[in-house]
C-alpha cells in the first residue's frame, strides 16, 4: 500500500494491520452489548480526538447528547452513572462541565438521524469531505442504515449498502469504520456470524471483538479478544485488550498484565 495510513494507536492492532488506509472499509463485528460501539468510541479518542483528524460520525444508534456525554466520560474517567444519578462531587461536576464545554469544538461532526438512508449518508459525507475537510468517516452502526426499498430481503440490503458504502470509501479516499452486529456459534463468534457474504466481500479489513470478564487474585479487570479475520493487504491474527468501565473505552494491554493474559 502507498498511502499512508492512520495509525490506531492500539499496539497489537496496528502491528497487524498497519493502521487505516484511505479507500478501505474496515468492519468491527460482535454480538449485541459486547463492544462494537465502544471500540468505534475508542478509535475516535485515539484518532479524532488526540490526533485532531477531522471525523464524521453517524451515529444510528446513539443520539448525539448521550454521545456527547460519552465522550466526555472517556476524556474524564467520571463513571456514567455518577453523571446519570446526578452524584457527581463538586470537584467533579467543575472537571465534568470543563469536559461538556470543549465537546462542540473537538474535530468530530455527529449525525444521529435515525433509520438514515444510505444514499443520505453518502451525500451528506460527500459534501462535509468536500467543505469540512473530514478525513475518516464512523457508522454505528450497519443494521440501522436504511434503503429506498420497501422490506428488502437481507441479501439485496446488503449488497446495495455495502456496494455503496465501498464505491463511497474509494471516491473519497478517506478510511472508513463500520460497525456490524454478528451472531455466534455456541463456542465463539467467527465470519459465518456476518449475515451476508458481500458484507465481507466489500469489507477490507474484519474485526470480531469478543469481551469477557477475568476473576483472578487480583482485582477484577476486563478485556476483550479481537480477531483480525480479514485482512487484504496484509496478516491475521488476535490479541487482546483491556476494557476500562469507567471510561467506556477499550485500551493496550499493559505489559505484566499482557505476559499474564498470553498465558492462557
Amino acid at each position: 500500500m502507498d498511502e499512508t495510513p492512520i495509525k490506531t494507536e492500539l499496539t497489537d492492532l496496528d502491528k497487524i494491520i498497519g493502521g487505516l488506509y484511505p479507500g478501505e472499509i474496515l468492519l468491527i463485528g460482535s454480538r449485541p452489548t459486547i463492544g462494537k460501539s465502544s471500540l468505534i468510541r475508542t478509535l475516535i479518542k485515539k484518532v479524532t480526538i488526540e490526533k485532531g483528524i477531522k471525523s464524521l460520525l453517524f451515529s444510528l444508534e446513539i443520539p448525539k447528547p448521550l454521545f456527547q456525554m460519552s465522550i466526555v466520560v472517556s476524556l474524564s474517567g467520571i463513571s456514567t452513572w455518577k453523571i446519570l444519578l446526578q452524584k457527581l462531587e463538586e470537584e467533579e461536576l467543575k472537571i465534568y462541565n470543563m469536559f461538556l464545554s470543549q465537546v462542540e469544538d473537538l474535530p468530530i461532526i455527529i449525525d444521529d438521524t435515525e433509520n438514515n438512508n444510505i444514499n443520505d449518508i453518502c451525500n451528506m459525507s460527500r459534501k462535509l469531505v468536500k467543505e469540512e475537510g473530514i478525513e475518516i468517516i464512523y457508522l454505528d452502526y450497519l443494521g440501522l442504515i436504511t434503503i429506498n426499498e420497501e422490506n428488502p430481503s437481507i441479501e439485496d440490503f446488503c449488497t446495495e449498502v455495502m456496494t455503496k458504502l465501498k464505491g463511497l470509501a474509494r471516491e473519497l479516499n478517506i478510511p472508513i469504520v463500520l460497525a456490524c452486529q454478528v451472531s455466534r456459534t455456541p463456542e465463539h463468534i467467527s465470519m459465518r456470524g456476518i449475515c451476508h457474504s458481500s458484507i465481507i466481500d466489500n469489507s477490507d479489513v474484519i474485526l470480531l471483538l469478543d469481551r469477557k470478564r477475568n476473576y483472578s487474585e487480583n482485582p477484577i479487570f476486563y478485556f476483550a479478544h479481537l480477531d483480525i479475520v480479514k485482512n487484504n493487504y496484509g496478516d491475521t491474527g488476535g490479541f487482546k485488550l483491556r476494557f476500562i468501565p469507567e471510561s467506556g473505552c477499550f485500551e493496550n494491554l499493559p505489559l505484566p498484565m499482557k505476559k499474564i493474559m498470553d498465558c492462557r
